[in-house]
Order: structure tokens, then sequence, then C-alpha cells
């Protein structure tokens, strides 16, 4: 009969139509695939060591005794699903030659009332009693090390279980729905419980949970709906979400205060509203602990808080645990909090301002996911490791600088981060995986560190206004889609490591003008180029390309002379270059424009012309250096303001009546107005006695002069331009 399952579900996987564990199916295959014999109403199979595998029952007995030996063999072991719905079986005894019961071994023994199961046993397998909905007690082996997963679950006939004092973890859904379960001793090895463990268990009236446990799973005490005295330890380290849902003790505690706190453990906040404190006894936030309610008629969350301020002494933040607080605008993270855990923050959408203590060095997967408000955030200097999709569709998000520590950016990382402009990735990032950047469309330029060896598929794709593209040396293949509509990208660096350009690599990127290679012509005849990649074949191969150069920054020196229609600019000297341009910033158009090729290293000004009176321009110079024909550029952040204004010229005729002067010039165009200066003799200081406005009065007089004394005078032109004024 179990033969006969097996290959039914066989037959289910092999079309699609059902998917199990990958243990079960494994177990499931040893029942198809093994070569069993039989032995009166049992089947068998010889293991590897020798010892005997009951792999199957076909009789009808009410009571069965397991044989010790067959034909000399010893019987070790009872295999997957050897009794599996055997209804007629009502008591079942086990030999102490038995060390292993196997998953699933007496699952569906609806009548099974008792079991005796020898010491000799060291291990039972997942889901060994499910569904043995009769069975009212059992004696578990003193040596077993573990409670495996669904091991009595809905065995609602089951009033009491002791657990030997070896075990060291309850595993997930292990008692769930055992009904009549009034009673349970932990002792004090077990150091997890994990989830569901005990959910449903209605009978269950007290719990004490010993020192030794360190973490609790989601739910595992849920809807227990008689459970009103619950004893949790300081040990607890980790706490699942709604661990107490739906039991009187929970109710009792909410009724008191919106935020349930038990030994220094924040269960439950999520009826809080406004700006909440965290008391700082709390050391522990439970999973789930604040996240929103789902209201499946309204298909909505809803969430109160707008503020949340976490004590130093927090060192836990569970799983989810702000989860769709989507009116949540502000949190701190204390530096006693060393990880950022999975879904934490997802879908705060109004999340803008979040402070991350010096102690935090994980970010997990899904950690910020679809906080579309937040702009900003400050990564500490000691992450090393930021997980998948930890800041997926983070909308808002402008820049972001990664931390050194971090050794490679996972998929989807900052995908759909629609408003990212800068990244800086450091040096040491070795991998940079699927979709890590995907549809980052304001994200202009990413520079790959040299260190990276992998860039995986769709990485880039959707990086819209990403204009050129270095893929460093150690790079062997450039995945499916990778740089897909990057329809602004004009200019890519391969190195002659790759071998191969997936699929769609450089797809919808029409703009290609030039490809910079470091191999030759036939190793770039070499590559294997797959299709959609179109985009290659009209650009210019520059082969041989080197990109180990380094070329310094150029310094503008803020001195310059000025004809009103002309500028003469000088910079410093940088030795190894071949010249430098210098360029001048249209801002109708929002790009630097090249005026002009200054040759050789030492020549360091020149003048540049055709300047409207009154304008002001913005220069810059970028160094260059020319290698076997290749051009390499240096950068700069360094600029000056000049301003096309000539000097003003004071005319030769004035009037004088002995105690003023009127002092006449020459018309400066584009000038805002004139600033009159005249000299004191015993400071050394020019001194402003007037200002003038407007570039058509060309004269005014002063006063106050002491008669016989002779006044020296000068006259500048300035120029205002929004807050800033040029002379």
């Amino acid at each position: 009969m179990k033969k006969i399952l097996a290959g039914l579900v066989s037959a289910a996987l092999a079309l699609g139509c059902l998917a199990l564990p990958a243990e079960v199916a494994e177990k499931l295959d040893s029942v198809i695939t093994a070569s069993a014999a039989t032995y009166g109403d049992f089947e068998y199979t010889v293991l590897d060591d020798g010892t005997v595998e009951i792999s199957d029952y076909n009789g009808s007995d009410t009571s069965v005794t397991i044989p010790s030996s067959i034909k000399g063999k010893s019987v070790s072991t009872i295999g997957s699903y050897a009794f599996l719905d055997c209804t007629e079986i009502k008591s079942i005894t086990i030999p102490d030659s038995v060390t292993s019961i196997e998953m699933g071994a007496f699952e569906d023994c609806a009548y099974l009332t008792s079991i005796t199961i020898p010491d000799s046993v060291t291990t039972i397998e997942t889901a060994a009693f499910r569904y043995c909905m009769r069975l009212k007690s059992i004696t578990l082996p003193k040596n077993l090390t573990c409670i495996d997963a669904y091991l009595f679950y809905e065995c609602s006939a089951l009033t009491s279980v002791k657990i030997p004092s070896k075990v060291d973890s309850i595993d997930s859904s292990a008692f769930e729905n055992c009904k009549s379960l009034a009673s349970i001793t932990i002792p004090s090895k077990v150091t997890s419980i994990g989830y569901d463990a005990f959910s449903g268990c209605t009978s269950l009236t007290s719990i004490n949970i010993p020192d030794s446990v360190t973490e609790i799973g989601r739910g595992a005490f849920g809807d227990c709906t008689s459970l009103s005295s619950v004893s949790i330890p300081e040990s607890i380290t980790e706490m699942g979400k709604d661990v107490f849902e739906n039991t009187p003790w929970f109710t009792a505690k909410l009724k008191k205060s919106p935020l349930v706190i038990e030994s220094g453990i924040l269960l439950d906040g999520s009826t809080a509203s406004g700006k909440v404190t965290v008391p700082s006894t709390v050391r522990v936030i439970a999973q789930g602990a604040f996240a929103a309610k789902y209201n499946s008629k309204t298909d909505s969350y809803t969430s109160w808080i707008t503020s949340v301020k976490i004590p130093s002494g927090v060192t836990e933040i569970g799983y989810g645990a702000f989860s769709h607080c989507e009116n949540l605008t502000t949190v701190n993270i204390p530096s006693t909090v060393s990880v950022i855990n999975f879904h934490t923050f997802e879908y705060c959408l109004s999340l803008t301002n979040v402070t991350i203590g010096e102690g935090v060095f994980y970010i997990t997967s899904f950690a910020f996911d679809h906080c579309e408000s937040l702009e900003g955030i400050s990564l500490p200097s000691g992450i090393t490791k930021i997980d998948m999709y930890a800041f997926n569709h983070c909308t808002s998000l402008k820049s972001i600088v990664i931390p050194d520590g971090v050794y490679y950016i996972p998929s989807g990382t900052f995908r759909a981060c629609e408003s990212l402009e800068s990244v800086t990735i450091p040096e040491g990032v070795q991998r940079i995986d699927n979709e890590a950047f995907a549809y980052c469309a304001k994200l202009k330029s990413v520079k790959i560190p040299s260190t990276v060896t992998s860039i995986g598929d769709e990485a880039f794709t959707g990086c819209s206004s990403i204009k050129s593209i270095a893929i460093p040396s150690g790079v062997t293949s450039i995945g499916i889609c990778t740089f897909e509509n990057c329809s602004s990208l004009t200019s890519v660096t391969i190195p002659k490591s790759v071998t191969a350009i997936e699929d769609c690599a450089f797809s919808s990127c029409n703009n290609i003008k030039n490809v910079y290679y470091t191999g030759s012509q036939s190793d770039w005849n070499n590559i294997s180029i797959a299709d959609n990649n179109t985009a290659l074949n009209g650009a210019t191969i520059h082969y041989n390309y080197l990109t180990n150069v380094t070329v310094p920054t150029a310094k503008i020196s803020q001195t310059y002379t000025s004809t009103g229609t002309s500028f003469t600019l000088n910079w410093g000297k940088l030795s190894g270059v071949t010249g430098y341009i210098v360029h001048k910033y249209d801002g109708a158009n929002s790009k630097w424009v090249k005026v002009k090729t200054v040759a050789g290293a030492s020549n360091t000004s020149t003048t540049v012309t055709g300047f409207t009176p009154g304008s002001v321009i913005k220069f810059k110079v970028t160094a260059y250096k020319t290698i076997n024909g290749n051009t390499y550029y240096g950068t700069t952040n360094d600029y000056l303001y000049a301003a096309a204004l000539a000097n003003a010229k004071i005319s030769s005729n004035y009037t004088s009546t002995g105690t003023s002067f009127t002092l006449k010039w020459g018309k400066v165009t584009g000038a805002t107005g004139y600033k009159v200066y005249k000299y004191n003799g015993s400071t050394g200081k020019w001194v402003l006695v007037k200002t003038v406005t407007g570039a058509n009065t060309l004269s005014t007089t002063v006063s106050g002069i002491t008669p016989g004394s002779v006044i020296k005078f000068k006259v500048n032109a300035y120029l205002t331009k929004g807050s800033t004024t040029y002379y």
C-alpha cells in the first residue's frame, strides 16, 4: 500500500502538480527505489550497515509487535511511512534493537492508542505520529535530543507529555492542535521552541518556560484558549510574532497597556498610536511587535504609530517588527542592536528619517523594502553584509554610500530605487548580483570596483540615465539583460577577460557609440556574443585600450585678466600629462563645452575669448594623457566663476571747487554699476566713498575734501548676478 502511495506521489511530482519539501521527496524516493523483501506481514530492506529497516506493513492485526531481528539481522529502523494509514492498529510494541523512527512512520494511524518506544531510540523524525488522533499518552525515549517538526500534529487525544532531559529543541508545529494536552513539562536543556509548536492546544492552562530557552518561534502558543498563566524567562533573545495570540493571558495584558511587555520582551505594540517611546526595561522587541494589522475586507493595513524611540538596552528587533506601519516617519536603531532583521521596516511608506547605530553590522533581506519616502540613509562603517532586496523600491532614495566592509551586493538590493542618482561601491566588493540596481532610472554614473569579478543578470537593466560603464578586468561574462534598456549609454569599457556577452546584455542600448576593449581585434572576434546585442554592432570598437592610467586633477588659480570679452585662466602644473582641456559650462543645455586644448604639461595658462560683456562664465580645466593613440582624462571638482567685465577708466577732465570733485569715467558695457574709492595714505588702504548704480551713470561728485590736498581716486565697475557680485 505504501509503495502505491509513493508511486502516486512520485507521478504527481513528475507532473509538477504537487510540491513537497526536499526531505519528504527524498524519503519517498527511498521507498520507491528500495528493493524490499518480506517477513510475514512486514516488508523490509537490508541497510548498508547490515541492519534491517522495516519499510512496510501489510497486515490487519490490531496489536502489532515489531520483530527485533529478521533472518539473523538486527532491526534498527522503522522506515519512512512504514505504517502510514494503518487504521486497524491500536497498539504497537517496538523492540530495543531499534534506534531510529523515520519520517511519517506511523502517520494517520487513526486508531492507535498506545505505543511502546524503547530507550534505544535516539531519533524520531518529522511527522512520525501526525494525525494519530486517538493516541492518549506516550513515553518518549530518554536519549531523544529533539522533538521534530509536526511530530504529534493533530494528535487531539494526547493529554500529557514529558519532554526527555536531553532534548534541546522543540520544532515547528510539534504539538499543534493537540487539543487535549493539558500539561507539558519542558526540562532545562531546551533552547528553542519552534513556530506553532503548541498552537491550538486548547486545554493547556499554564506554561513554565525554563531559563535555558533563548528562542520562541512565531505563534508557538497561539490559540491556546485556556492558557492563563505564563512564565517567560529573561534568557529569551529572540521572540516570534503572535506567540501568545488569542490566549487569556495575552488578552489580559493587552487590556492594561497597548505595549505588552514581559521579562524585558516587548511582545506587542500594534495598538499603540502617535509617538511611541519604548521603556528602558525592554531588551527584545518581538517579531511583528508593531506590525500593522491586515484587514481582508478592506484589503488594507491599520497602524497608528508615527515615531518610535528605542532605548539603548534593546539588542534584538525581530523579523517584521514595524512591517506596514504606513504612518511611521521616524525611528532610531540604537548601537546595541547588531542586525536589522528581515522585513523589519517593509512598506513603511512614510518613513523618512532612520538613524542606524554603529553596532549594526548586518541588514537582512527586505529590511527597508518599499520605504517609498526614504530619501537618504547613512550606513554605519561597521556594516559587512547587506542582504537581497534590502532597499527594494525605495523610490525616493537619492544617494547611498556602501561601507568598506561589504564584499558583495546581493540580488535586488537597490532594485527600483527610481530616484537614486549616486552610489558609492567600495573596493573589495566582489559580486554585483541579479537586479542589484535594476530600474534605477536616474542613476547617471556608477564606478564598478576593480575587485568585482561577477555582475549578475539584469544587474543594471532599466538604468536609463547611465552614460558610461567600465567593466573590471576580473569579469568573464556579461550576464543576461545586464544593461538592457540603458538607453543613455554611449560608452562601454570591456576587459579582455570577458569571454561571453549573454542574451540581451545590451538590448535597447541604441546610443552606444564607443566600446573600449582591452584586447585585440582577434580577441574581440572570439567573444561569444548572444542574441539581442545589436547595439554593439553600430559602435566603434577601440582595441588594445588601456584602463590603468591615472591622470591627476588640474587646479585652477583664482586669478584671471578680463578685457570684457576675454579671460586669461591659470592653473597648476601637472607632471606626466600630455596637456590640458579648458571647458566652459553651457547653462542652457546643462553640459560642459570644450573651448580650448592646451598641449604640453608646462603650459599652464591660456586666454579664452568671445564673451558677451556682463556675462558670468563657469570654467574648469581637465588634464589629459595620450598613450598608444588612446586618450585618458583626469577629473576636477575645481571650478572658477569669472565675470566678463572691463576695467572702468577715469577721465582726466574733472571740476574742483576746493572741497569737492566731480569724477567722470568711461562706460563699461554689462556693468550693474560703479564703486568710487579714495586712497588713505596713512593706512595704505582704499576706502569706498560712493556706490553708483546703473551702467550709464558715468559721473559723481565727491565732497568733504580739504582745500590744498591731493586725492587719489579709482573707480571699479561691478556686476551683480544673483547673490554674487563681481568686480
